[in-house]
């Protein structure tokens, strides 16, 4: 019997019209042509991020019920694959794709709209919000030294009325993702080059300039998203989830720990959504408390999978790119 970590991604993932058309082609759960039409007009939106996800998972599980795997199973989500994770706590059984999809659309349009009330506020009219992967190949803990810069003003001089840039994930101890107003970010990366800092800074895609996971912005969304949730199992039936106990448990981004209520995962995912996405934690959980043998970890793409088997590459287990 073996024990498993299915990992799945987040928004900002790429979802490529070759992959898709493969997926469409050799995976029987994306046989719907016309979800596939859909998915190739939005290849960018998080509704198709989170449903390709999803359905690979679904064929993934297929497979495994065929072959009569048995064994124990864990999740853990980056961001927004946490909704999936969730989701496979229960094999899957509380959201149908489309609950998916609808859900990462609203997270999303909620997160838009609280970025644009921030700006409006505070009288921001042409301010843009970026995001930037932060490395260093030496450091061993960039968290802690990020923030000590992000604490001092010669660094961090935030345009008046806005909060300046903050911390967004903490991926590896050499990797961590920052946000902010687009001429906060230039001038952070400026002063650490003159200062001879040698971070690596890398512009990341945010089609929607939303400030991902910083809490001053995104913290207005976790009631109404917490009540779509809600409403969204209620609909279906499927409320009883609430007071149940998750048959695999899943690993929080918001701090890392084992949960196994499905109640206290959906507070956590709605919590995790406007805070940091503490992925270093959940790996200090995952290579503490459990003795897994393999990984699989599903796309799109295999970007999360990859940051996975670096920080886990002590312990003894096999990964597979699901993707």
């Amino acid at each position: 019997m073996s024990r498993r970590l299915l990992s799945f991604t987040g928004q900002g993932s790429v979802v490529s019209a070759d992959r898709l058309q493969h997926w469409a082609s050799n995976v029987s759960t994306f046989s719907d042509a016309d979800l596939i039409h859909r998915f190739s007009q939005s290849l960018e939106q998080p509704a198709t991020i989170a449903a390709c996800s999803n359905l690979l998972y679904r064929g993934w599980l297929t497979e495994q019920k065929n072959g009569s795997e048995n064994g124990s199973t864990y999740v853990v989500g980056h961001s927004l694959g946490e909704l999936n994770a969730l989701n496979a706590s229960v094999n899957g059984l509380a959201f149908r794709c489309k609950d998916i999809m609808e859900i990462a659309s609203f997270r999303n349009k909620l997160m838009v709209e609280a970025t644009q009330r921030y700006l409006k506020e505070r009288r921001i009219a042409d301010g843009t919000f970026e995001m930037w992967v932060v490395t260093n190949p030496r450091s061993k803990g960039l968290r802690k030294e990020l923030t000590a810069l992000l604490q001092d003003d010669s660094f961090n001089s935030p345009v008046p009325g806005l909060t300046g840039i903050k911390l967004a994930n903490d991926n590896a101890p050499n990797q961590c993702v920052i946000t902010g107003i687009t001429g906060d970010i230039i001038a952070f990366v400026k002063k650490c080059t003159i200062e001879k800092i040698r971070h690596k800074f890398t512009k990341l895609n945010n089609p929607f300039s939303i400030p991902f996971h910083n809490n001053d912005v995104l913290r207005p969304i976790q009631e109404p998203l917490y009540d779509f949730i809600w409403q969204t199992l209620k609909e279906n039936g499927k409320q009883h989830f609430i007071n149940e106990t998750v048959e695999n448990g899943i690993i929080s981004n918001v701090d890392g720990r084992l949960t196994d209520q499905f109640h206290t995962a959906i507070e956590k995912f709605v919590l995790g959504s406007s805070n940091i996405v503490n992925f270093v934690d959940c790996f200090k959980t995952i290579a503490s408390e459990l003795e897994l043998d393999e990984a699989y970890h599903f796309g799109p793409g295999a970007s999360i999978g990859k940051i996975i088997e670096r920080n886990l590459k002590n312990c003894d287990m096999s990964h597979t790119f699901v993707d």
